[in-house]
């Protein structure tokens, strides 16, 4: 469906990705970057800043985080594997995107948390982060997702007989908010439209949608609040 609203540009553009690098907690050192490509894109000054966030607590483990610096963005997903195995009885670590600090990253979201996940599904199979200091391989791979991504928007990572396929999706652009005066428009048949498919406002506001009810008069005719009205329009864009 779409209302009169003209279609809103992004709140940044998209760019590509400027460094990606892996950081790890070192039972004496604490939190370090152990392999980046590029080589020191990211300053052990910067790092320690805000390696707090790049290792968290335990309650944002396995949670997409994002920080923004004055040059760069930072999207990561911390890991956690617990085992005895590991000095205090667990391996942290955390494979982040750097960008542009204006670009749009959310579309990367999906692709760092399946790349964590093939490298976690590597280290639980054969110690693949952990084992060695030596992170030759490791760097090659990050390469490879660097410019792959960048150039093809795939990537295809092998491993012994693991293989992730990593692909960046891109995602439409918020709709800008709804005003009162606006008159949402179906462009499909109304009728194809399921009820349960919907909330309970939205199957409240549905029916008054009818290419001639604005807004406002919309939220008076479904006795709805305002705003959500213009909240259900916004979802339905």
């Amino acid at each position: 469906m779409a209302s009169t609203s003209e279609n809103v540009g992004e709140k940044g553009q998209e760019g590509p990705i400027r460094c990606i690098f892996f950081a790890e907690f070192h039972h004496i050192a604490g939190p370090k970057i152990t392999c980046q490509v590029p080589d020191n894109f990211i300053s052990k000054d910067i790092f320690d800043n805000v390696s707090v966030y790049i290792i968290p607590k335990a309650q944002l483990q396995r949670s997409t985080i994002t920080i923004t610096l004055k040059d760069y963005k930072i999207l990561g997903f911390p890991v956690k594997i617990d085992d005895k195995k590991y000095a205090r009885n667990a391996f942290y670590f955390n494979l982040c995107f750097v960008c542009d600090a204006n670009a749009r990253t959310v579309h990367y979201e999906p692709v760092v948390k399946k790349m964590s996940d093939f490298l976690m599904a590597l280290e639980i199979e054969n110690c693949f982060l952990s084992a060695s200091d030596d992170k030759t391989r490791l760097a090659e791979m990050l390469a490879q997702v660097m410019q792959d991504l960048n150039l093809h928007k795939m990537c295809t990572l092998t491993e012994g007989t693991m293989t992730s396929h990593l692909k960046v999706v891109k995602l439409a652009p918020e709709p800008k908010p709804v005003l009162d005066h606006q008159v949402p428009i179906f462009l499909e048949d109304k009728e194809t439209f399921q009820n349960d498919q919907w909330d309970l406002t939205t199957q409240q506001v549905l029916p008054y949608i009818d290419g001639f009810n604005h807004v406002a008069r919309i939220a008076a005719a479904a006795d709805v609040e305002n705003n959500l009205v213009k909240s259900c329009v916004q979802n339905l864009v």
